[in-house]
């Protein structure tokens, strides 16, 4: 069993009881109904089974036409995730578990690139370099009308994800709205390696990191990026999380490590019965001038740390309010490859702040200007701003 929490629902490997994973968690240990059998053993099957097996019995062997057993199953669990209104509680079938898991590790076959919801509509928050959506000329801020001529309102991002994916070398046409043009383009599907962290020296020796998602190896490639720009002169740093929809929780807590004192709180997580479990840094910590942007898209293990990192060390954030996700989720595989991801705790930030549907205000807010694209030196007014306070406060 893994443990989630995120924008999206990422993972992080479960290990210890009624703690939080994509971006927050630790393990949860847990009874549950998989598809090869109930553990009756353990819990006695609840009454309302009987009329759930009723149902289930009357139309396998009494509908007018033949209907997979599976199906049926798969129904099921989807009508008992759905019943719980909760945006991040989500049953996935083998592919789009598949696809979630290929997600969390920075390999998958798709066009490259991470979408957000807006308006009832995804809409592109970042490229990835070298990747086939870079190379059809599709840009950050690109609205996704179509996809192979299939609207994409109303439709789930998860939804839109699979549609945008498939085997090596399968194109799919994209309509997309860029201001006021609606354009095509198409893209040929291929292996995308996609980077958690990238880096760069900004003039003045201003260092500036990029982390796209909380992956399984995020804390390690950080660690050697920032060495890297600490080499190359940096003397401060840009650390940006906009567009990051979450991760692992391990990787948050790690990462954090690399800028917050050994022991300082990273984030605080409660259960169904109130109990509250508190993760901190590793540490060591590093005390370079640092300032981190945001944005609507932060979300999850990156909301984690942007609220950690200011909380603890003052660190000015820049950009606009976050997402607003404070929930943790557990996903179990079962032995036919789908996965149940449901919410089992909350997170609370350092000083014991709940920001789920509020989110983080940045103290230097920052509206990106329509054309920019962002960590573009010259079109990002929000890294600009970012830039610009570093130098103020040396």
């Amino acid at each position: 069993m893994r443990q989630t929490d995120g924008k999206s629902g990422l993972v992080r490997t479960a290990v210890v009881s009624a703690v939080a994973g994509i971006i927050i968690g630790a393990g949860c240990t847990v009874a549950v109904l998989r598809t090869e059998g109930y553990p009756i053993g353990v819990h006695p099957v609840p009454a309302a089974f009987a009329k759930l097996y009723r149902v289930y019995n009357d139309i396998e062997n009494g509908y007018y036409r033949s209907v997979s057993s599976n199906s049926l199953v798969d129904g099921a669990i989807s009508g008992m995730t759905n019943v719980l209104n909760d945006p991040f509680t989500d049953y996935f079938d083998p592919q789009q578990a598949q696809q979630f898991q290929a997600m969390l590790s920075s390999s998958m076959v798709g066009i490259g690139v991470q979408i957000a919801e807006k308006s009832g509509l995804p809409h592109i928050v970042s490229v990835f370099s070298n990747s086939p959506a870079a190379k059809a000329g599709i840009r950050t801020g690109d609205i996704i009308l179509k996809v192979d001529g299939t609207s994409t309102q109303g439709l789930s991002l998860n939804t839109v994800a699979s549609h945008m994916q498939g085997a090596k070398g399968t194109v799919r046409v994209l309509t997309l709205r860029r201001g006021k043009q609606t354009l095509t383009k198409r893209v040929t599907l291929s292996q995308v390696e996609i980077p958690s962290v990238t880096s760069r020296i900004l003039d003045e020796n201003i260092g500036y990191i990029a982390v796209s998602v909380m992956a399984s190896d995020t804390a390690t490639q950080l660690q050697q990026q920032l060495s890297q720009l600490e080499k190359q002169g940096a003397t401060s740093l840009v650390l940006d999380l906009r567009g990051n929809p979450g991760g692992y929780l391990s990787q948050a807590v790690q990462v954090a490590g690399l800028f917050l004192p050994k022991n300082d709180v990273v984030v605080k997580t409660q259960g169904r019965n109130g109990a509250t479990q508190v993760l901190r840094s590793p540490g060591p910590g590093n005390r370079m001038p640092l300032v981190v942007l945001i944005n609507q898209d932060t979300a999850s293990a990156a909301e984690i740390l942007a609220a950690s990192l200011h909380q603890d060390r003052a660190i000015t954030l820049v950009g606009t309010r976050s997402f607003g996700k404070g929930t943790a989720q557990v996903t179990d595989t079962f032995t036919d490859g789908s996965e149940l991801k449901y919410t089992v705790e909350k997170w609370l930030t350092p000083n014991g702040t709940w920001i789920n549907k509020k989110g983080i205000q940045p103290q230097v807010e920052v509206q990106l200007n329509a054309n920019a694209v962002m960590g573009d030196e010259v079109s990002d007014n929000q890294l600009q701003a970012a830039v610009k306070w570093l130098q103020s406060h040396p």
